[in-house]
């Protein structure tokens, strides 16, 4: 599902269904539903609703309509409906995004039912606002996820703002930050301050046959959740003196997030889909770290799917050498990697 929030207001829906009413008013005609959405509470929030759907379903019957948007209302009818009750849903896009839906069970011959949904943030409750990156160099190499991430971010929502911290150091494993002091990964997390952490392993040590990697891993989901905040697994991408060991990186990360009960960001997955579609664009600098296109890629997956929206239409870029090319394919490669891998369905 693709998130959006916004500060908490109400809408209300009028939805009117009289008998006689809607598409056919003629002698003998069936019960119908007019349908007006007040769409200026959005307007007065600074966005642009673009389609706003309707689904009626009751008895035999399941029928989808969109409404016409004139101004700052939406209107429309079903008509041609039996007597009886129908659950009407209504969704509210802007773009690709679902600004916010709600449902509601309704008698036809009724004469004005007001439709009232709550507030978007309760919609919308475990949306990261602090986040905190703890890695290594491909973590802190070309400014920084978090630094790059906080400036996507802020085209995510004109009314979200969501804020980043990193502890990464280069050549450090999970396991390192886990059990050296000064490195500061677990004061940070300790601190209560971020609502979600970002773990991203070394790639040699998920292949080196230690199992540090997966304690450390379950040690900060332990640890962040006693601190009232969540982990995700960032996968990485694999070095190139190692290129058949992309899929142990993938499986071995697989099984100590699902033992963990956390998701994962399919970057590995994402950077080898990248590597088939374009052989000729290598995202390496080395045999280990990634270029700037590299680590937009990076960001592009995260964005996806720590927000849960695409990132598809996004300006944003890391670095200025980046193509508007490589920037919209970057972002469509990310949403579908990260869609099928999470179980959703691309849009």
């Amino acid at each position: 599902m693709r998130r959006i929030i916004a500060v908490p207001f109400m809408w209300t829906v009028f939805l009117v269904l009289l008998s006689g009413c809607g598409a056919d008013t003629g002698p003998g005609s069936k019960p119908g539903i007019d349908l007006v959405v007040d769409l200026q509470p959005a307007a007065d929030l600074g966005y642009d609703v673009s389609r706003v759907v309707i689904t009626v379903a009751g008895s035999f019957v399941y029928r989808r309509t969109d409404l016409l948007i004139n101004g700052n209302t939406a209107t429309g009818s079903m008509g041609n409906l039996k007597e009886g009750k129908y659950t009407v849903t209504v969704k509210v896009h802007a773009g690709p995004v679902v600004l916010a839906s709600g449902f509601r069970s309704l008698s036809a011959g009724t004469e004005t039912v007001a439709f009232t949904w709550v507030d978007w943030e309760a919609l919308f409750p475990d949306l990261p606002r602090s986040i905190l990156f703890i890695g290594n160099s491909l973590t802190l190499t070309n400014g920084g996820l978090a630094e790059h991430f906080q400036a996507m971010a802020a085209d995510f929502d004109p009314h979200v703002t969501i804020t980043c911290g990193m502890v990464a150091r280069g050549g450090m494993t999970l396991m390192n930050h886990w059990t050296i002091n000064n490195s500061g990964a677990v004061a940070a997390v300790e601190s209560g301050e971020y609502d979600l952490v970002v773990l991203q392993p070394s790639p040699g040590s998920v292949i080196d046959g230690s199992s540090d990697y997966a304690t450390a891993i379950k040690n900060f989901t332990t640890l962040a959740r006693d601190n009232g905040s969540e982990a995700v697994l960032l996968v990485p991408h694999t070095y190139t003196d190692a290129p058949d060991q992309a899929g142990t990186i993938v499986q071995r990360l697989h099984t100590v997030a699902k033992e963990a009960g956390i998701d994962e960001l399919p970057m590995n997955q994402t950077w080898e889909a990248w590597q088939e579609e374009r052989p000729e664009v290598s995202l390496y600098t080395d045999s280990i770290h990634q270029t700037p296109l590299g680590t937009y890629l990076y960001l592009c997956v995260a964005y996806a799917g720590i927000l849960e929206t695409s990132p598809v239409g996004l300006t944003f870029v890391n670095d200025e050498g980046i193509s508007a090319t490589d920037r919209d394919q970057m972002q469509s490669l990310a949403w579908d990697t990260v869609s099928s891998y999470r179980g959703w369905t691309p849009q």
